[in-house]
């Protein structure tokens, strides 16, 4: 059995507008329950264990995330933001630890907020679109072939990254969404947890996260 810890930086925003329910506290659940189901790609099964990041000071979460060995690391997606980090310091925690992530032994996988922080922490930046992008999209190679149809909800996105980092795939209008950082560290701007609206297209998706996830996890 895979052993796995989901870091959730689901905490409840003040003033959000959730899109599938108006409860903060019942959106972190469905998040969370949509990142458990991707464990339907490990056939020997996942015990998972969560961490919501807000509740503990940073020596803690260090503790608590490096202290057990774990066959992947996954850094959620958020309704915060990094530039929410002033008035919560919680952000500066993740924020701190991502460097870590960066450099540890244990495979990480970064959504959304995730994937950013990740990118910060490796020395890129972060910018904010002018709209919010929302829906169903597609992934394309270098040479402009499609990957795969995903699911993205974010504004802002990653900028410029060091060279040592790889882009596997970006949006039709250039995003980054793809990118590994190192053997074991990968960051998706879209949201592979949730399921398409096409049966076929998502079957392709199942095949494709499937495989690029056991890339990093074997």
């Amino acid at each position: 059995m895979k052993k796995f810890l989901l870091l959730s930086n689901y905490a409840p925003k003040p003033d959000y507008k959730y899109s599938s329910t108006n409860c903060p506290l019942k959106h972190r659940v469905q998040a969370h329950d949509r990142i458990y189901a991707l464990e339907r790609y490990w056939p020997e099964g996942v015990l998972w264990q969560t961490i919501n990041v807000e509740d503990f000071d940073y020596e803690t979460l260090e503790k608590k995330v490096f202290n057990e060995m774990w066959d992947a690391i996954w850094l959620s997606g958020s309704p915060y933001s990094l530039e929410d980090a002033t008035e919560n310091p919680w952000i500066f925690n993740i924020q701190k630890l991502s460097t870590k992530l960066l450099e540890c032994h244990q495979p990480v996988i970064g959504l959304c907020l995730g994937l950013q922080l990740l990118a910060v922490a490796a020395g890129g930046s972060i910018i904010k679109r002018r709209t919010h992008k929302k829906g169903e999209m597609s992934i394309l190679n270098a040479a402009g072939q499609k990957l795969v149809k995903t699911i993205a909800d974010h504004k802002n996105y990653v900028g410029n990254l060091p060279p040592s980092v790889k882009v596997l795939g970006s949006s039709e209008c250039g995003l980054p969404y793809l990118i590994q950082f190192n053997k074991k560290v990968l960051g998706i701007q879209s949201h592979p947890e949730h399921i398409l609206k096409s049966i076929p297209e998502q079957i392709k998706s199942e095949k494709f996260w499937g495989d690029f996830f056991k890339k990093v996890v074997s």
